[in-house]
């Protein structure tokens, strides 16, 4: 169904504690196309939660850690990641709005960005064909 990709598109985890989020699998980052971290794993096992980059005691990232694990680029997208003193549980948002909530706005333009055409490329909005093919997916 294409408005299950939508949602598979839009949504990311909301980093509280960290438990709840697998470091290299989950979309949780917040900047990026894919919300994903791309270095490469090596020095953490697969299925590890965020909450292993996170200082127990005193709540904050474990900086030296994640700047020796990650390509500049993640690390610097995990420490602009501000974390909670109160350590909520983590939480699915919507990627695409700025409070992450979900609204239907947002999930058009998602939706729109996912639709091509056979050859690769999005259609315009004079291109009535590929409007309907779009509108009969949704």
């Amino acid at each position: 169904m294409a408005a299950q990709e939508v949602v598979k598109q839009g949504y990311r985890w909301q980093v509280g504690n960290g438990n709840s989020i697998k470091i290299w699998t989950n979309k949780w980052l917040p900047a990026g196309f894919t919300f994903c971290v791309t270095s490469p794993q090596h020095a953490l096992p697969r299925d590890a939660h965020v909450n292993t980059l996170i200082d127990h005691d005193t709540g904050n990232w474990r900086i030296g850690f994640i700047k020796e694990i990650f390509l500049p680029h993640d690390a610097q997208a995990i420490l602009s990641t501000l974390l909670s003193i109160r350590r909520p549980p983590d939480r699915i948002v919507w990627a695409y709005t700025p409070n992450g909530r979900f609204t239907v706005n947002s999930a058009y333009k998602v939706a729109l960005s996912l639709s091509c055409t056979p050859h690769g490329s999005s259609g315009g909005p004079s291109d009535n064909q590929n409007n309907s093919m779009f509108w009969k997916a949704l």
